[in-house]
C-alpha cells in the first residue's frame, strides 16, 4: 500500500504551468507556479486554485470542473501535452513542464 499511496515530491525549484481546461478545449485558469525542492503537485494545486478535491490519488474536482457520480465526464491529467500515466500524487515535474487538468467526456 505504500507504493500505491505515496507522494512524488521535487528534486530541483522552477516553475511549472497549470492549466486547466473544460470541454472543447475552454480554457477556465491558467497560473505560472513557482515551486522549489520538496513541493508536491498535490500541494501546489491546493495552494493556487479552488474547490480541489482529490480522492484516492484521483482529482475529482478543481475550479468549476467536478466529476459526476456517473462518470460521465472526468478529470484527466496532461503532463507537456501527453496523458499521465500516474495519478496527481505521483505527477513527476520538473522546472517547465506544463499540467493540463482537462474534463473529459467518458466514453466506451
Amino acid at each position: 500500500a505504500y507504493f500505491v499511496y505515496r507522494t512524488t515530491t521535487t528534486k530541483d525549484s522552477g516553475t511549472i504551468t497549470v492549466k486547466v481546461i473544460e470541454l472543447n478545449d475552454v480554457l477556465v485558469k491558467q497560473k505560472e507556479i513557482p515551486f522549489v525542492k520538496g513541493d508536491s503537485l498535490v500541494n501546489l494545486v491546493q495552494d493556487n486554485f479552488s474547490n480541489v478535491t482529490i480522492n484516492d490519488g484521483m482529482i475529482m474536482s478543481i475550479e468549476s470542473l467536478t466529476t459526476p457520480s456517473d462518470w460521465s465526464t472526468y478529470i484527466c491529467i496532461y503532463k507537456n501535452g501527453e496523458m499521465s500515466a500516474v495519478g496527481i500524487k505521483e505527477v513527476q515535474f520538473p522546472n517547465g513542464d506544463v499540467i493540463s487538468f482537462v474534463n473529459t467526456t467518458f466514453s466506451m
